[in-house]
């Protein structure tokens, strides 16, 4: 295969909305994954962004700890056990100084798997979190979408490049839910994350 070839075998399968391929400068070439393995690309860029630029600039968070659920399911757990990012992090302002970070659950929607089952999934495997997002590598917001999204309280946020902040859109934001120690507890564990809960 000729560099000619390759560069437009590159080009038609970054031109597929339904590829999950992009190219970048330098000649480049990512692709974000399937969503079945250990690793997936997109989950790595999105917790960056979060980190790094949405939480503090658009969200107002700070002291923002990513940490990524154990892979797997456990036995007998069933379907949408549990998020594919969990962050802690404080508000802009705590109520108190003895409030605890906050947790939030996300679900990461690759460009062809995003509609309104992702809203009730994450919503489903936020149970025991303050706050749950659907991150989707997506053009626009459906209407139906945005409407599950109201009514669950769950924030949505698309995007077009993960790695590229300046795409990415908060479109609705999701409602904090206070929650007892013992669904925080249960969350944690399903998660398999340690306790962030402490400031």
């Amino acid at each position: 295969m000729t560099d000619e070839q390759a560069y437009a075998t590159i080009e038609h399968a970054c031109a597929d909305p339904d590829c999950n391929v992009t190219h970048g400068p330098g000649g480049t070439v990512t692709y974000w994954g399937t969503e079945i393995g250990s690793q997936v690309a997109i989950y790595s860029s999105v917790e960056r962004i979060v980190k790094d630029f949405l939480g503090p600039r658009d969200m107002r968070l700070r002291n923002i700890h990513p940490v990524q659920p154990r892979a797997g399911r456990g036995t007998g757990a069933g379907a949408w056990t549990r998020p594919d990012l969990v962050f802690f992090a404080d508000p802009a302002r705590r109520p108190s100084v003895h409030d605890s970070r906050r947790t939030h659950a996300v679900e990461i929607e690759q460009r062809n798997g995003f509609d309104v089952r992702s809203v009730y999934q994450a919503y489903e495997q936020g149970r025991g979190a303050n706050y749950t997002w659907v991150f989707a590598h997506a053009e626009h917001l459906d209407d139906r979408v945005s409407l599950a999204a109201k009514e669950l309280g769950v924030g949505v946020v698309i995007f077009t490049n993960p790695s590229a902040y300046g795409s990415y859109s908060v479109e609705d934001k999701a409602t904090f839910r206070p929650v007892k120690q013992p669904e925080r507890n249960l969350f944690l564990d399903r998660c398999g994350v340690p306790d962030y809960f402490s400031a």
